[in-house]
């Protein structure tokens, strides 16, 4: 077995791996119930990486698997789909080694190609998309997406300017009126980018939210967010950009890359910092008196604060400095990241992402989860790969059932 694994990922690599090849190994890898399969993949992955050249992360390896759709679907556009996912390491607590090289495999497959079906009813429940809902200041709401082309809003001295799914703030010449304020808003299963009013670029996680003024006047740019954000700020040392996120955290920066994670149904504030240095300070009046309220965040740190609830004191800020940006970051590269992730905190995200609600049977098991995924997986295929794990996954319409 280990040397017709062998023979037939070399077929992949080497872009002569035919119809009947993508199934046989296809089919080995769903029967794999002894790991022998997998463990096959995972050497031979750690083999090439002793070759010289061999980078399965670089454009080169991107070039090779689409040349290995192309030979055997000639139509086939070299823009097709082709996600990866790569595996760190095997636990006994989440086998999702699986996450390795089963969703190459996947989505090497040209769309029209079929796969042998299953005795599996699985509701099939699309992934998220961009897009968005502008609230205006007269309480209007546009829904904002990639069909929309051309000014859609004119408001006190600017207009929002749509052109090819991005929306951008223009100033309008010669009038001056009120500072106004808009709000984005991604629902459950959307997310998306577009710049502020003095050129800032906001993502906007899934079921996240930011309000801000259609013209940043002052001695201050203060925009508020409740959700998950990333921000790419413009500098002005003269106006500091501030965002308070939900009640408890308020970061100030002059020009700078991080990102905040706001969502309500969360225990702390996260601010992560990529470039630049931001104030960070605890807000609320109930905090105790010997824990940190206000730091000076480096790059690579994260800051976190807790939320106050219940009328409790709680600590103020701690810093984390091993936080791994590319994991804190990869929403918005269109990347589920799950490294050393607990399946309560992997259900979330595919909560927000997909727009179902998920429920347990029994208390979540724990065990930690390593691997990244490409979010435009369809949730049933996404749960094939978690399938490998101990936990098991039923759906019904939009909820998805956790069983121990």
């Amino acid at each position: 077995m280990e040397h017709r694994i062998d023979h037939l990922l070399n077929k992949l690599s080497e872009n002569s791996a035919t119809e009947a090849d993508w199934n046989e190994l296809l089919d080995a890898i769903r029967n794999d119930h002894s790991g022998e399969v997998i463990a096959g993949i995972e050497q031979f992955k750690n083999r090439k990486a002793d070759v010289k050249g061999f980078d399965p992360e670089t454009p080169e390896w991107d070039d090779v698997f689409k040349r290995a759709v192309a030979a055997d679907k000639p139509e086939q556009s070299a823009t097709g789909k082709l996600r990866r996912i790569h595996i760190m390491r095997w636990t006994a607590a989440a086998a999702v080694v699986l996450l390795s090289l089963v969703s190459v495999l996947y989505f090497l497959l040209p769309e029209n190609k079929q796969v042998a079906p299953t005795n599996k009813q699985i509701t099939i429940i699309n992934p998220g998309s961009e897009g968005a809902v502008l609230t205006l200041a007269d309480g209007v709401q546009m829904v904002i997406d990639t069909t929309l082309n051309g000014v859609v809003a004119a408001q006190n001295g600017s207009e929002v300017v749509v052109a090819d799914g991005a929306m951008r703030y223009r100033p309008q010449e010669g009038k001056q009126g009120l500072v106004e304020y808009n709000t984005m808003t991604t629902p459950t299963g959307k997310q998306f980018q577009f710049t502020l009013p003095d050129g800032t670029k906001v993502w906007l996680n899934a079921a996240s939210s930011i309000k801000y003024p259609t013209s940043f006047k002052g001695n201050t740019r203060e925009v508020e967010v409740s959700g998950e954000a990333y921000f790419d700020v413009t500098h002005n040392a003269k106006q500091p950009f501030i965002v308070q996120a939900g009640k408890d955290a308020r970061i100030e920066v002059l020009g700078t890359s991080f990102n905040v994670n706001a969502y309500p149904d969360e225990q702390d504030i996260r601010t992560t910092l990529e470039s630049g240095l931001v104030m960070i300070r605890a807000t609320g009046h109930n905090r105790s008196a010997n824990t940190i309220k206000e730091t000076l965040l480096k790059p690579g740190q994260q800051a976190v604060v807790a939320v106050l609830s219940n009328g409790s004191k709680e600590k103020g800020i701690t810093i984390n400095t091993e936080v791994k940006i590319e994991k804190v970051t990869a929403w918005k590269k269109g990347l589920f990241n799950f490294e050393g992730s607990s399946l309560v905190e992997v259900m979330k995200e595919l909560e927000r992402w997909y727009n179902i609600e998920v429920v347990y049977e029994g208390a979540p098991p724990t065990m930690k989860f390593y691997g990244k995924i490409g979010k435009q997986l369809p949730l049933n295929d996404l749960l094939e790969v978690l399938d490998k794990s101990k936990v098991k996954f039923m759906i019904e319409g939009r909820k998805l059932i956790v069983k121990p």
